[in-house]
């Protein structure tokens, strides 16, 4: 059982009988707040794929980056995991995927696995041909 003593000093015993004092406990806040900061300021990326109809999620050159007004400028990195990725013509992916958000304005094409927090295919089918 665990438990809790509130006398002078401030700890905490755990079931494996280690005790935790109240400068474990500010590191652990701290780290926690700490970690919580970091990942408020990560911002996804928004990418337009602007290859051939057929190629490699993976590669850079398939990709411009667009910033907060609308621009494009090709990009020198291909989307991650918490990216926004949107496709304007019916394209056929053919490596692994993972994205945070897809949008395609025509159908879509994948020939491997996908994995993307959210998917929105507007016109045409969505096709996957992994899990």
């Amino acid at each position: 059982m665990n438990n809790v003593f509130f006398k002078k000093d401030f700890y905490l015993q755990f079931i494996d009988g280690k005790i935790c004092g109240l400068g474990g406990i500010k590191k652990f806040l701290s780290v926690a707040v700490f970690l919580l900061a970091a990942t408020f300021f990560c911002v996804a990326t928004d990418y337009k794929w602007n290859g051939a109809s057929s190629g490699n999620w993976g590669e850079a050159k398939n990709w411009n980056v667009i910033d907060e007004n609308g621009n494009e400028s090709a990009s020198s990195v291909c989307p991650g995991a918490g990216d926004s990725v949107r496709f304007d013509t019916e394209v056929t992916i053919t490596d692994s995927v993972i994205a945070g958000k897809i949008v395609a304005e025509k159908g879509l094409v994948f020939e491997s696995d996908l994995s993307a927090a959210e998917i929105e295919v507007k016109n045409g089918n969505l096709s996957v041909g992994g899990n």
